[in-house]
């Protein structure tokens, strides 16, 4: 199983990158971490069966940017805040940077749980990709 999910807000109507996903989840986390942490555990018994086998959760350098100090802030997944308004301590890149900090504890903790079943698990940095992501941001690199 590869996990490497693609998100982006450029080009859509959201509040300075805030979200939630449909599930109430803050979008980064709910997307790039609870999807594929919930897909994986829904295959997680296929997996030890058809060993070997391998998840991999793609990561980011990004992850660097999550929370000083703490990592991962878990009340901020679910934040309870009005439609339309966003968090006080709310900011795009601490955000990406938790969500893509939970995949690398998640790949971590489970290749302990699965250690000795024939299923490994791993998390990587792919490097710089060149997308179109940005395509709709020319007005903001001026």
């Amino acid at each position: 199983v590869m996990k490497s999910p693609g998100a982006s807000f450029v080009g859509r109507n959201t509040t300075y990158g805030f979200d939630l996903t449909e599930e109430g989840f803050e979008y980064h986390i709910g997307v790039n971490h609870v999807a594929h942490f919930y897909l994986t555990q829904l295959l997680r018994d296929k997996l030890v069966q058809s060993a070997p086998s391998r998840v991999v959760s793609v990561s980011s350098l990004a992850e660097r940017g999550a929370w000083e100090n703490e990592g991962i802030r878990f009340e901020t997944w679910k934040p309870h805040v009005p439609p339309g308004q966003i968090p006080s301590d709310y900011e795009d890149g601490i955000a990406y940077g938790q969500s893509k900090l939970a995949n690398i504890l998640f790949a971590q903790e489970l290749a302990a749980q699965l250690e000795g079943t024939g299923v490994t698990a791993y998390s990587c940095h792919p490097g710089l990709v060149a997308t179109e992501l940005a395509r709709y941001m020319e007005q903001e690199f001026r």
